[in-house]
């Protein structure tokens, strides 16, 4: 699929110092963890001694060390995933629009969703007020200002930005598609749920709970 023009959408500036923070201090947790491996090994440690140390769980080494395996490869992979999800947060927040698609890369949820413009039943402006703390958290927008909707057959998206212009086209656009549109059927679309909106608050509590074992423990 070849993009016609891109359409950057917004975050606040708060929302990017946030994400920023954590983007940094999840970096930094990796780039210490590893530097601690690499001082580990080259000083001649063995995986043994990295993983079944006999200071835990009333000095049984092996429940211990599989935990440590089991905590260590969770926490890699988890780690680069979150950090994956706050880079996409912060960079890659934007609609790309097709001849027949718009693509929202829907930021911080980890997933890109393709709309079909004939599908769309609306997509215009919308007042921050009118919407419940339900759909501004399902949308993760808490914008007050330069809110659309978009909203399809199956999903209703709320995004955030400031380019008029260009909203404008993307407007006419669909406007153009739907009046050519003599099918009354429903197109097949990319079928999504909010599973990745679940995924993304399973980790941050993982993350939560991580620090809260750190400082408490």
């Amino acid at each position: 699929m070849k993009s016609k023009y891109k359409i950057q959408l917004y975050h606040s500036p708060l929302f990017k110092i946030v994400v920023g923070v954590l983007l940094l201090i999840t970096v930094a947790r990796l780039a210490a963890l590893g530097y601690a491996m690499f001082t580990h090994f080259s000083s001649g440690g063995t995986f043994y001694d990295f993983f079944f140390s006999q200071s835990n769980l009333f000095g049984l080494a092996i429940p211990t060390g599989v935990r440590n395996v089991v905590d260590f490869v969770l926490y890699i992979v988890l780690s680069v995933l979150w950090a994956f999800i706050l880079f996409h947060a912060a960079f890659l927040h934007k609609m790309i629009v097709d001849d027949e698609y718009i693509q929202i890369h829907y930021a911080p949820r980890l997933f890109n969703r393709y709309i079909l413009k004939k599908n769309i039943q609306r997509f215009a402006p919308v007042k921050s007020e009118t919407l419940t703390f339900g759909q501004k958290l399902l949308n993760l927008n808490f914008s007050h200002d330069d809110l659309y909707e978009i909203v399809c057959y199956n999903k209703r998206f709320i995004v955030t930005c400031k380019d008029k212009s260009q909203l404008e086209r993307l407007q006419n656009e669909i406007d153009a598609v739907r009046a050519a549109n003599t099918d009354a059927g429903v197109a097949e679309e990319q079928k999504i749920t909010d599973w990745w909106l679940m995924y993304t608050i399973f980790i941050v509590i993982v993350y939560i709970l991580n620090y809260a074992r750190t400082f408490l423990f």
